[in-house]
């Protein structure tokens, strides 16, 4: 994203718009708008999202916004992972013992 807002690059791909961000639509508008203005474009390769076609930041929004409930949801399915290995006594992640 800096080398976008510093004029090095017209184009910032992205694998997943989940990868981007995950603040919601409010955060990922306003990126967009900071794109417009700089006359560049976020693409999105997994979706096959372009941020310069007509039409398609309403599909950004509401994947900007599924993405935002997934934050916690993840946070959740790995603290429930750690906590069942600990149950078992096995190891948890993080640092390899």
């Amino acid at each position: 994203m800096r080398a976008v807002l510093e004029g090095y690059s017209k184009t910032l791909y992205v694998r997943k718009l989940d990868r981007f961000d995950r603040r919601g639509m409010g955060t990922v508008g306003s990126m967009l708008d900071e794109l417009d203005k700089r006359r560049a474009r976020l693409r999105v390769v997994k979706e096959g999202l372009d941020s310069s076609v007509p039409g398609q930041r309403i599909i950004f929004a509401v994947l900007a916004e599924r993405a935002r409930k997934e934050a916690p949801d993840i946070a959740w399915r790995t603290q429930e992972g750690k906590d069942a290995h600990k149950a078992l006594g096995e190891w948890q992640g993080d640092i390899v013992p």
